[in-house]
C-alpha cells in the first residue's frame, strides 16, 4: 500500500491534480508503519501542495489552517534531516520556509530563501526540485 500511495501522491503531484494528491498524502500519513524516508518525502511533496491549492484557488480557513499544520510537521521532521544531509534535504527546508513566508506576505524574506533553495537544489543535481523554487 506504502508504495502505491506514494506513487500516487508524486504522480499527482506533478499532473497538478491537488485534490487527489491531498487524499493520497492523507491516506499514508495515516499508516502506522510509515518508512522514515518516505514520510519525509511524503510530508515535503504534502505541504507544496497545499501551498500550491492555496494560491491557486485563494483557499483561505481551514486549508490555511491545513497548510500551516503540514508545514510545521515538515519542517520539524525536515530540519534535523537538512542539518546531516544538506544535500539531500536543504532546498527542500528552504523552499517551505519560502512559500511560507511568501504566505504571510514576507516577500523580500521569501525571495532570499527562493534563491537559497534554487542554489541548494542545483548544488546537489535536483533539477526537479530547482524547477519548484
Amino acid at each position: 500500500n506504502e508504495t502505491v500511495y506514494f506513487n500516487q501522491i508524486l504522480q499527482s503531484f506533478w499532473l497538478g491534480q491537488s485534490e487527489r494528491c491531498n487524499h493520497y498524502s492523507q491516506k499514508v500519513l495515516e499508516l502506522k508503519f510509515l518508512g522514515s524516508h518516505n514520510r519525509l518525502m511524503i510530508l515535503f511533496y504534502a505541504s507544496l501542495n497545499a501551498f500550491r491549492s492555496l494560491k491557486n484557488k485563494n483557499g483561505s480557513g481551514s486549508k490555511f489552517t491545513t497548510a500551516k499544520t503540514l508545514f510545521y510537521e515538515a519542517i520539524s521532521v525536515l530540519r534535523p534531516s537538512a542539518d546531516l544531509s544538506p544535500l539531500n534535504f536543504g532546498n527542500k527546508v528552504y523552499l517551505l520556509e519560502a512559500e511560507m513566508l511568501s504566505l504571510e506576505k514576507k516577500h523580500q524574506e521569501a525571495k532570499s530563501l527562493y534563491a537559497a533553495a534554487i542554489t541548494s537544489a542545483c548544488s546537489a543535481g535536483y533539477v526537479h526540485e530547482h524547477g519548484l523554487a
